[in-house]
């Protein structure tokens, strides 16, 4: 599975809607908002979270590259707990199990 290719961009549009979207292939998610002030201030947050989401999945598989060329000798080597954190939303995100 692949996803819309990057850059996302976060937009609002008008008051209190918000889409994420690619310049090549346009709207990738629309956000409604309630007229709440909080509510407001999360679907903003949220449409942004979602705009990073691709180049957030190439860096943490550039880390986890980087991460398996040390050896396991290295001072301070992260736990395997956060490795296999970092693998598993990695495999989350490209729609497989792991």
């Amino acid at each position: 599975m692949t996803h819309t290719p990057a850059p996302w961009f976060a937009e609002p549009q008008g008051k209190r809607n918000w889409i994420v979207k690619s310049d090549d292939y346009g709207t990738i998610v629309h956000r409604n908002c309630y007229p709440d002030e909080n509510v407001d201030r999360s679907v903003e947050a949220d449409a942004r979270l979602i705009a990073t989401a691709p180049d957030l999945l190439a860096a943490l598989k550039e880390t986890l590259e980087a991460i398996e060329i040390v050896t396991p000798d290295a001072p301070e080597p992260l736990p395997d707990s956060v490795i296999a954190k970092a693998r598993a939303a990695v495999a989350k995100a490209e729609g497989r199990a792991e």
